[in-house]
């Protein structure tokens, strides 16, 4: 194995498949030989599929090797799940020993879409107990470290599969983000997340009740994000809230000359480290030097209506964590009687009036989005969260205490407005830091442009996980 192949994107390894430089086999095994290496220490795969994915990996060679047709958009890509994101025939185990034997009887839409298009399911990605926690460890798969520094979480919910995207062991991983759950741990890691907007692709049975989630990938490159968004997005029979006209997002455009964006370092009211300001002021400086005007605007309502989500989460997950505890308290790990106890306290009045404040904060950033063609703000506000944080643990931010750290809610809340967080740098403990570019109404296109002019690419296979 080597660095390049440890480190090799979606988009390079389908140029060397299609030049014959490199074969979806030598491909699989490094990924293999790569986990080998890294999880021991960031144990980010909680179940591997090698032999069955190496069986699929000489099919794909074939198809390259065949000269009879056309191979298919991601023929002999390796890609991993989250444990909460179904896989037709394989455990949906949503990070808790209470369904560690449960097996998905059929594939998420964007699941299967990666399979039809020629890509091959390798792994699967460890989650934190049913995807609640900022962080990824559980009872059922222990902890998941980040790959950048072993004492700093990778984020949740979908920490393993950042972690893996980050580490090597997988090319893409497909999760779902409700407050942040894809966006939160790509910042963590050093990696693109997308949420796109509601009905762009295509949601199963499992989360279809969530207004806030929906299912996204995470990759090494903004352009690797907009590839997969290509193949995973459009309308699908089973999902009937699934838009019917299927966008395809063009590549290369980087071009932002002209553009007007906004910015806020904290929302007008988190506290923001000085490592992930400085990060973001340089990623802003970058985008002006491309030809876009960066403006600050002022925000003043959005913990209001952070709070209000707050509310109609504990809500929607009320009956989850009942069940949890009344059944199966034996079996469940250490933060889930904290988190039941939070959504015991909900009510259908906090719920509806999470609804009502989503439109009152809409109103304000509705024009925003009107003046401007993009908003950017941190993903994540700190890179020291602790790879084992309890929910009940004092974070503080320049010497401050906190309640929020993360960044994201507040945009699950507009959900027609699309989301990629990108990379922006390297904090002073070496975790990645990382901008959300917030797009207008179903405008991915030029989400994916904003995103692409102000991605820091960042790797760290100049030297193995520490």
């Amino acid at each position: 194995m080597t660095d390049d192949l440890a480190g090799i994107s979606v988009s390079e390894a389908l140029a060397l498949f299609r030049s014959r430089k490199l074969s979806p086999v030598e491909l699989m095994q490094s990924l293999i030989e790569r986990a080998e290496i890294a999880e021991p220490i960031v144990n980010a795969l909680s179940e591997r599929h090698d032999e069955q994915a190496l069986v699929a990996a000489r099919e794909a060679e074939k198809a390259y090797a065949s000269r009879s047709g056309e191979p298919r958009a991601l023929e002999g890509i390796p890609y991993s799940v989250k444990a909460s994101v179904a896989v037709g025939g394989h455990r949906l185990t949503s990070g808790s020993l209470i369904y560690k034997d449960r097996v998905a009887a059929e594939s998420e839409p964007a699941v299967d879409r990666l399979r039809k298009a020629g890509g091959i399911f390798h792994a699967q990605n460890t989650s934190p107990e049913f995807s609640w926690a900022w962080v990824t460890y559980s009872r059922l798969y222990g902890v998941t470290r980040n790959p950048w520094n072993s004492e700093i979480t990778p984020g949740g919910s979908c920490g393993g599969s950042a972690a893996a995207v980050a580490s090597g062991t997988t090319l893409l991983s497909i999760g779902a983000d409700s407050a942040g759950s894809i966006r939160m741990p790509s910042a963590m890691c050093g990696v693109v997340g997308y949420k796109p907007p509601a009905g762009r692709n295509p949601e199963g049975p499992l989360y279809c009740d969530d207004l806030y989630n929906d299912y996204g990938p995470i990759t090494r490159t903004v352009q690797d994000a907009a590839i997969v968004q290509n193949v995973i997005s459009g309308p699908h029979p089973a999902d009937n809230t699934s838009l019917e006209t299927k966008i395809t997002l063009e590549w290369p455009s980087r071009d932002i000359r002209g553009m007007r964006l906004a910015f806020s370092y904290d929302l007008g009211f988190m506290e923001v480290a000085p490592d992930v300001r400085a990060n973001m002021t340089a990623v802003l400086n970058r985008l002006r030097e491309r030809g876009a005007t960066v403006e600050e605007v002022a925000i003043d309502w959005a913990e209001r209506a952070m709070n209000a989500a707050d509310l109609y989460g504990d809500f929607m997950a009320g009956e989850l964590y009942r069940d949890a505890m009344e059944k199966h308290a034996d079996l469940v790990t250490d933060y889930t009687p904290h988190f039941a106890a939070i959504c015991a306290r909900a009510t259908r009045a906090g719920f509806i009036e999470s609804f009502s404040e989503t439109a009152q904060a809409w109103a304000k950033f509705g024009p925003i989005l009107e003046q401007y063609d993009a908003f950017l703000c941190p993903t994540v506000a700190t890179t020291e969260v602790p790879a084992t944080m309890k929910p009940w643990d004092d974070m503080k931010i320049n010497g401050k205490p906190v309640d929020r750290w993360v960044l994201t809610l507040l945009f699950s809340m507009f959900r027609t407005c699309p989301v990629l967080a990108v990379p922006s740098g390297l904090g002073r403990n070496g975790v990645p830091t990382g901008v959300q570019i917030v797009g207008r109404k179903f405008d991915d296109q030029t989400t994916f442009r904003v995103a692409a002019a102000a991605e820091t690419k960042l790797s760290l296979f100049d030297r193995e996980p520490r």
